[in-house]
């Protein structure tokens, strides 16, 4: 992913639904990050509904940091997976090999599981939960 290529853009999923892509990489001094808002069209206006965010560990390897949709109205109507589709085939293009995650504890930790296998991700139950953390997510390519 590190070239000198900026990869911002937005994506139009539906009428109704598009993702703003902010790929940070080269411009901040932290590790490369890749910020994506969700927004819907509401009212006749874009609004953020939600947001997400992938860090580049090493040059093939992602972690995701957190996924969130702001209104609990709206979770459960596939916006969230159609978040993760595209994001994961955003990775693939840029030769990301494999994406890493962690289910916390303060999470609904059995629909996040549910969630996260359901978009093709292996989840595996911490032995020994660390702080916050009770299982990891990852996904190979």
């Amino acid at each position: 992913m590190k070239d000198n290529n900026y990869h911002d853009f937005e994506l139009s999923i539906s009428p109704h639904l598009k993702l703003r892509v902010l790929d940070f990489s080269l411009r901040c001094s932290r590790e490369d990050v890749v910020i994506v808002k969700i927004l819907a069209l509401i009212s006749g206006e874009w609004r953020e509904i939600g947001k997400t965010s992938v860090s580049i560990l090493e040059d093939d390897i992602a972690y995701w940091n957190d996924i969130e949709i702001d209104s609990k109205r709206l979770r459960g109507k596939g916006i969230g997976s159609t978040t993760v589709t595209y994001i994961l085939s955003y990775l693939r293009k840029n030769r990301i090999k494999q994406v890493t995650g962690e289910i916390s504890n303060v999470d609904d930790v059995d629909k996040v599981r549910r969630f996260w296998i359901k978009n093709g991700f292996k989840v595996v139950a911490c032995d020994k939960p660390e702080g916050h953390m009770v299982a990891k997510i990852y996904r190979d390519f």
